[in-house]
């Protein structure tokens, strides 16, 4: 599991995620935000998505569009063909809620759900394991910090110190431009969030 959280600020977008993979009793680290064009994506649970739609020639044409509904498309195709897409017993299709965020350099920020429909959002989402905490954090101290690095940070750690399926380091992703990235230590389970 895992929390992935995203934020616009000034017309620009910007996405933080923590690196814990657990599976059952298997834990291992990785980073889970991946870039593709003018594209960066947060996945929530393992990082094996990214690595297949980064290895598709489809995929590649279609991260050129600014049209997040094309994207979010091509990017179901390809896990689909892949196997992603899997039936129960009665044939009915399994959805899995594997896709997190989905941010473009223009400054927009998308929530992908199961469905792989792209919905918009404004200013904050969170989703995964540590998703409520996350977004409960943001909305705690977002009137003291104006930074959105800051704000992302406080958010994710907050995710980290209270879900035993989170842990950092934070990865915090500057979508565009100079695709400024940083890494920061988050708190771990028994440290104190502090406003």
């Amino acid at each position: 599991m895992t929390v992935i959280a995203g934020l616009v600020h000034k017309g620009r977008a910007y996405l933080a995620a923590d690196r814990l993979v657990s599976n059952g009793a298997d834990h291992y680290y990785t980073i889970k935000l991946a870039r593709f064009g003018n594209w960066a994506m947060g996945f929530s649970g393992d990082s094996w998505p990214a690595e297949l739609i980064g290895r598709d020639s489809t995929f590649a044409e279609k991260q050129k569009t600014a049209d997040p509904f094309d994207l979010a498309l091509a990017a179901r195709d390809v896990l689909t063909e892949a196997g992603y897409e899997r039936q129960d017993e009665k044939g009915k299709p399994i959805q899995y809620s594997t896709w997190a965020l989905l941010a473009h350099s223009s400054g927009r920020l998308f929530e992908l759900f199961p469905d792989f429909y792209p919905h918009e959002i404004a200013t904050f989402a969170a989703t995964g394991a540590g998703g409520r905490t996350a977004q409960g954090a943001d909305w705690a101290g977002r009137r003291h910090l104006s930074d959105p690095a800051s704000r992302l940070h406080r958010a994710v750690s907050a995710a980290c110190a209270l879900s035993p399926d989170c842990a950092g380091p934070v990865d915090i992703w500057e979508v565009g431009g100079t695709w400024r990235k940083q890494s920061l230590r988050a708190q771990h389970a028994r440290a104190r969030v502090r406003p």
